[in-house]
């Protein structure tokens, strides 16, 4: 089986830390790149008429305005039940433990247990320079309107900083030097979960 491979570092570290929480038993699958939601399924064409300039008639062109559109997320998590509370929560109507603690929104209309418990994470880096993060919320809305899906914007270190940091995450993937950790909440798993 090939290694993962992987858009960014960004995408990296948040897989570092599903990963580590699938260890544990509180993840039962990651899927990245998981189904495709359909934004906007038939093009919008303008068609207009062209006169030929020395004869009679002309011909019709046209052009396409707005194009199909197609978003995708990062990575779908399908959640056992052991999380529940400790890292994620329903959409609707459950208090977090503690403040500010970060959860992943889970969108369950039933929350039963015979139900599949799932999230959407759309990682992004903790520095935008292309200003991605704007067309993703742009889309997640979107997919919240169409589909009633709702789609979490994770920055790693951020996340990290609210839940814990992965194991892999101490050390640099090159030189396997500790690693410069730049927030104050420094937790391993075990770490947090004790908490």
């Amino acid at each position: 089986m090939s290694e993962q491979q992987f858009d960014s570092n960004e995408e990296m570290y948040m897989d570092w830390w599903l990963q580590e929480l699938k260890s544990k038993g509180y993840i039962k699958e990651i899927i990245h790149q998981p189904k495709s939601f359909v934004l906007l399924e038939d093009p919008i064409v303008s068609r207009y008429f062209t006169p030929y300039k020395k004869m009679e008639g002309g011909k019709w062109t046209e052009e396409s305005i707005m194009k199909e559109s197609v978003y995708t997320t990062d990575i779908k998590v399908i959640w056992d039940i052991s999380a529940f509370g400790l890292f994620t929560t329903k959409l609707y109507g459950q208090k977090r433990k503690k403040k500010g603690q970060a959860l992943m929104f889970i969108l369950c209309q039933r929350c039963d247990l015979t139900q599949e418990y799932y999230s959407y994470i759309e990682v992004k880096p903790a520095f935008d320079q292309n200003n991605m993060t704007r067309l993703a919320k742009t889309n997640i809305k979107w997919v919240w309107d169409k589909y009633k899906e709702y789609v979490n914007i994770v920055v790693p270190e951020k996340h990290f900083n609210k839940t814990f940091t992965p194991a892999k995450y101490f050390f640099t993937n090159l030189s396997g030097k500790p690693r410069k950790i730049n927030y104050k909440n420094i937790l391993t798993l075990k770490e947090f979960i004790d908490k």
